[in-house]
């Protein structure tokens, strides 16, 4: 099941901050906020003595991206350089489930009441009295989640030497991970030949984990094809791992490394029946100023074919440190169970830049190497219980999440817990609640204008028990229409009717 959400947060900031390939999803949620709102001007009777419910807060205010881009420096590289979006962040909480406070032009701080987390973005700006309120809020039960340089960024925009949340965090700020650039400088990729299009031989060192984000293709000619790594000055190399590409398997090749004007085979790999990365060890390290992998046979659904396909070459040198580690990749190992859990894997990959954060109480949750190889892990994610509540800190900034509800979901279960209302309509359905004494007042509206015949004309609603307590009975508005209750473990089930809109009344067991 689906739900989404009703935020003032986005009306207020969609027009604002996103882009034009967005306007059309915003667009929707601020009709979905506009028609609550009048739908709720029109019933003061059905919400009076109510307040909305929100779950998830959003720091809302952010600095001038050039303010931003001073705090990580000028050195990195535009493509990495972290980009704040709010509006993406805020649909991308939404799209997990939960339901999100306030009115447009309202301060942030206002929405704390009532939340049960807070999320600080890396460019937030956070006042000497918006720390002060942050910091009460965590103290009393809420959670923090935040990133980057968050409660850095001060009131005038100026960045403070360290975080002013750092009791809450648990973790001082030491400054900028340092990446190990110089290892790819001058480093260039060749190769027999190129499908054409996205598929050339610089994509067999760009760091895609896997082979996913960009491979190699050679023409479609008679085997055999290559595809080398030339270094500018001879490098030590002790192994090779060839990462084949997504459903294509690699199965004779060598690997030869240029000594000299000489090409001498390193490893050898025959019948190969490994789908994903295939290890190639060197008997003793090699000094070679270009490693080359020749290939004479690769297959598809068990057929051979005359075209050949790479995902990724890494290299290593003698002691088994990556020759050509890409600057900017985190390599993060998840040791907190639950999150592990819920990510289904302890690895995540991600291309950023990062901080050095130094825990001062804090539990580290989850790590990446040092790049450099000096300082051995770094806190990638951090946990500290303070006063009721606990703060996250992570040492990206949310961009370097993405947008993908799925991870957001993730994060936000494990973190937050599960939300309080989830519903089986698509994110074009969006829900609103209101509490007031002994009882609720849900609204769901179809933000769909040509809606198909084929919709749904119900929705199944489950209400979390554990996050609004105990209810007794649910029934239509205005007209009273009592509705059926299901009770499965801590959820509770009604169907609501859509018209394009529904409320329903949910009165609490007394």
């Amino acid at each position: 099941m689906k739900a989404s959400l009703f935020c003032g947060v986005l009306a207020a900031v969609g027009t604002v901050v996103a882009g034009a390939a967005e306007t059309s999803k915003v667009d929707s949620h601020i009709l979905a906020a506009q028609t609550i709102a009048a739908w709720r001007d029109a019933n003061p009777s059905l919400v009076v003595g109510t307040t909305p419910v929100g779950e998830i807060a959003v720091a809302s205010r952010l600095a001038e991206p050039g303010a931003s881009e001073a705090l990580w420096g000028q050195d990195v590289p535009a493509d990495v350089k972290p980009a704040a979006n709010l509006t993406a962040l805020v649909r991308a909480v939404g799209k997990a489930g939960y339901l999100m406070p306030g009115e447009p032009g309202a301060s942030w701080t206002k929405d704390l009441a009532g939340c049960r987390a807070l999320i600080i973005p890396d460019s937030a700006v956070l006042s000497d009295q918006d720390a002060a309120q942050v910091r009460e809020f965590v103290k009393k039960g809420g959670a923090a989640i935040a990133f980057g340089h968050a409660s850095r960024l001060g009131q005038d925009g100026k960045a403070r030497a360290d975080y002013a949340l750092a009791d809450v965090f648990g973790v001082h700020s030491e400054g900028l991970v340092k990446f190990d650039t110089e290892s790819t400088r001058g480093v260039t990729a060749s190769s027999d030949s190129n499908f054409g299009g996205p598929y050339g031989p610089e994509n067999v060192m760009d760091g895609a984990s896997e082979g996913t984000k960009g491979f190699w293709a050679s023409k479609d000619a008679p085997m055999p094809h290559w595809v080398q790594i030339s270094f500018p000055s001879p490098r030590t190399i002790g192994r090779a791992d060839v990462t084949c590409r997504p459903g294509f398997l690699l199965q004779d090749f060598e690997v030869r490394c240029q000594v000299g004007n000489d090409w001498v085979t390193a490893a050898k790999v025959v019948n190969n029946e490994e789908p994903v990365t295939i290890r190639c060890p060197f008997e003793k390290p090699v000094v070679a100023t270009a490693v080359r992998l020749h290939i004479t046979k690769e297959s598809l659904g068990g057929k051979d074919r005359q075209i050949a396909d790479v995902g990724e070459i890494t290299l290593y040198d003698g002691t088994g440190r990556q020759l050509l580690a890409p600057p900017y990749r985190l390599d993060v190992r998840i040791s907190d169970a639950g999150w592990a859990k819920a990510n289904r894997s302890a690895q995540m990959a991600l291309r950023s830049p990062a901080l050095r954060l130094r825990p001062d109480g804090a539990k580290a949750l989850a790590a990446f190497g040092d790049p450099l190889g000096k300082g051995g892990e770094l806190p990638f994610c951090t946990r500290h219980d303070f006063g009721q509540g606990r703060a996250y800190l992570f040492a990206v900034p949310e961009a370097r999440l993405g947008a993908e509800p799925e991870v957001w979901e993730t994060l936000l279960r494990t973190f937050v817990g599960l939300p309080a209302v989830r519903h089986s309509g698509d994110e074009d359905v969006v829900a609103a609640l209101w509490r007031g004494d002994g009882r609720y007042v849900l609204h769901l509206v179809d933000t769909l204008a040509n809606p198909p015949a084929s919709r749904a004309k119900e929705v199944i609603v489950r209400l979390n028990l554990q996050a609004l307590g105990p209810i007794q009975s649910a029934s239509l508005l205005p007209d009273g229409k009592a509705l059926d209750l299901k009770r499965q473990g801590d959820w509770l089930q009604v169907t609501a009717p859509m018209s394009p809109m529904a409320s329903v009344l949910l009165k609490a067991k007394p």
